[in-house]
């Protein structure tokens, strides 16, 4: 009896159309990091072992080569961060910061490929005879990676067009920060010659003259004026109305320099105390309140104003 025939090998990866094949090449030629050298062949050479690593997850369908493409783009990211922390060691905020991003992009990696080998799962349990399948995946990981390495020699004009004009596009972003930061500076130039160009501000008014002994007497006693109308305003009230208090009233009256002030100065309680209404007045007057009658009574209450010295 003859032996049962080897299983034939299933091509795993007949789903893919070379339209998918194309755009993984372009995709891996435009946003892959720079290739350490960035001449064509360096960059043939990054290609070429990045799309070696996307044959080696062995995708079927154009959704696993996605997978499969996020997973090696986001692991060569990562790399790059590697590269730039050497040459921004001194710098511990900029490390701080591309140490990060190098942790963003192992996680967002390794779950590009933990999903990937799920969906791969799911297919593969859809496949009958698992031998086959096994034999199967080997001959067509051999077999994708021809494919792709094929298109990526004949599409390396197009590849070396888009990074050129990708390069173009970032010398112009450049250009046009410099730009604007060569206006600011400009600016902040020529703005800080109209304030050399702006006028001194005048010179301050001269200290007026120091005042005589006999005005600083007067000015102590104004201001001991203005305090004894806010305590005692009805006084203070009757001495600028008649010149002076009643002699009957039982006040002591205050001395002949106080009295003058009383009589002759322009303070705020003065003034307060000459506007008061006879209703305020009363409210203020407080010990002082009998003294009401006599400004009620007026002039004839009081024998003769005392003459303004």
């Amino acid at each position: 009896m003859a032996p049962a025939p080897d299983p034939q090998p299933t091509d795993t990866f007949a789903s893919l159309t070379r339209d998918d094949v194309q755009q993984l090449v372009l995709y891996f030629g435009v946003h892959l990091p720079p290739a350490i050298g960035n001449t064509a062949d360096d960059r043939a050479h990054r290609d070429n072992a990045a799309l070696a690593q996307v044959a080696a997850m062995r995708p079927a369908n154009a959704e696993e080569m996605r997978l499969a493409a996020r997973y090696v783009a986001a692991g060569a990211q990562a790399d790059d961060q590697l590269r730039q922390v050497q040459l921004h060691a001194a710098n511990y905020d900029r490390t701080r910061q591309i140490n990060a991003q190098y942790a963003l992009m192992v996680r967002t990696s390794g779950g590009a490929r933990s999903l990937l080998l799920r969906v791969q799962t799911a297919r593969r349990r859809l496949e009958l005879d698992a031998a086959a399948c096994a034999q199967g995946a080997v001959l067509a990981a051999a077999g994708l990676l021809a494919w792709l390495l094929e298109t990526r020699a004949a599409l390396g004009g197009r590849i070396e067009a888009a990074t050129e004009a990708v390069a173009e596009a970032a010398a112009a972003e450049a250009a046009k920060v410099a730009a604007a930061a060569e206006a600011k500076a400009a600016a902040t130039a020529e703005a800080a010659s109209r304030g050399a160009q702006r006028p001194a501000w005048p010179a301050p008014l001269p200290e007026p003259p120091p005042l005589s002994e006999e005005e600083q007497q007067r000015e102590k006693w104004l201001i001991a004026a203005d305090r004894f109308a806010t305590v005692y305003p009805m006084r203070a009230r009757l001495i600028r109305r008649f010149g002076k208090l009643p002699d009957d009233c039982g006040i002591e009256p205050p001395e002949p320099e106080l009295l003058e002030a009383i009589r002759t100065g322009d303070g705020y309680s003065l003034r307060w105390a000459d506007a008061l209404t006879p209703a305020e007045a009363n409210v203020n007057a407080g010990n002082d309140r009998h003294l009401c009658k006599y400004e009620e009574a007026g002039e004839a209450a009081v024998p003769e104003p005392v003459a303004s010295g």
